[in-house]
């Protein structure tokens, strides 16, 4: 399913210095809902990036860094939601962060889990996506990485974030989007594209919407993704069967995106002109983007200009 562009793309600014950031990124960006985006620039530190692209440092080492998504508590039900940073040395551990900063609370170990990319800390083991695979290591490091699942289609899958329940979103650098239920330890529901490359992908549960973040030639940009469908194109109305006189006919329109994708749970109001009634007046998609509505048509009814409309409702 293809994701509509809602705004961007913005490009990243250094607001205390009134200019773009570097392009070149030490480590590996992530999204931390509620706060912004954590990006490390080679020889500019780490900057807290928000939606319109407005970048505020909150680092100021250089290295190259892997960011992480950290799950708390020794169950699924006890743990928090929190983020890493781990340095090109290898000593990883958990950072809280606030509005302008970040502290290491807490060391775990000198082992490299996975150097310049993002991974999760679940409660169990350590998980990381590496091309169409999602990566497995315990939370010792005692073993090197192994499959733990696959996706078809997903061959560039860089990024992570926290979603509903127990799913993890992973981005890939040809704009997919998937989800990994770390639970079930496999990939559920369909694949989502924004329809072009990017050096990240996110997803903010906090906002129901996706971010990407690009590099336009001279500057890095983000932009803001609709996590649904949303509405371009209103089918023309049609009957299930020719309208006659004292019959009752379904009537169905289809609405579709900018891609001719279905757009789901969209409310469609319908309008008549001529003769007879509709009912009802206003009646939701289905997932394959159809609404419908019934139209009774007069007994004594012949001959008059009968015109059914159909259009989204704001």
């Amino acid at each position: 399913m293809a994701l509509e562009c809602l705004a961007g793309p913005f490009t990243i600014t250094n607001r205390l210095a009134e200019a773009p950031v570097g392009r070149t990124i030490a480590g590996a960006p992530i999204w931390v809902d509620g706060r912004g985006l954590l990006l490390p620039i080679s020889s500019e530190g780490v900057y807290l990036v928000q939606m319109d692209g407005a970048a505020y440092p909150v680092a100021t080492e250089s290295n190259d860094y892997g960011l992480a998504l950290i799950g708390s508590g020794s169950t699924p039900s006890t743990r928090s939601r929190r983020y890493g940073l781990s340095d090109s040395l290898g000593t990883y551990g958990e950072w809280d962060i606030d509005v302008v900063t970040l502290f290491k609370t807490d060391r775990v170990g000198d082992s490299y889990v996975t150097l310049g990319r993002n991974y999760a800390r679940l409660h169990d083991r350590y998980v990381y996506p590496l091309a169409g695979r999602m990566y497995t290591r315990p939370l010792d490091l005692s073993a090197s990485g192994v499959i733990e699942a696959t996706v078809d289609n997903l061959a560039h899958g860089v990024s992570l974030s926290w979603a509903a329940g127990n799913e993890i979103v992973v981005g890939s650098s040809d704009g997919l989007v998937a989800r990994y239920d770390w639970i079930k330890k496999s990939f559920v529901g369909e694949l989502r594209t924004i329809g072009m490359t990017c050096l990240g992908l996110w997803w903010s549960e906090k906002h129901g919407i996706y971010l990407s973040l690009h590099n336009t030639g001279t500057t890095l940009a983000l932009r803001v993704w609709a996590a649904t469908v949303q509405p371009a194109v209103v089918g023309t109305p049609t009957s299930d069967e020719t309208l006659t006189a004292g019959h009752r006919t379904r009537i169905r329109a289809r609405i579709r995106g900018a891609h001719a994708d279905p757009c789901a749970g969209e409310v469609v109001a319908w309008s008549l002109t001529g003769p007879g009634r509709l009912a009802p007046l206003a009646s939701r998609t289905d997932n394959e983007g159809v609404a419908e509505t019934w139209y009774d048509a007069p007994l004594n009814s012949g001959g008059e200009d009968i015109q059914i409309g159909a259009e989204v409702a704001v």
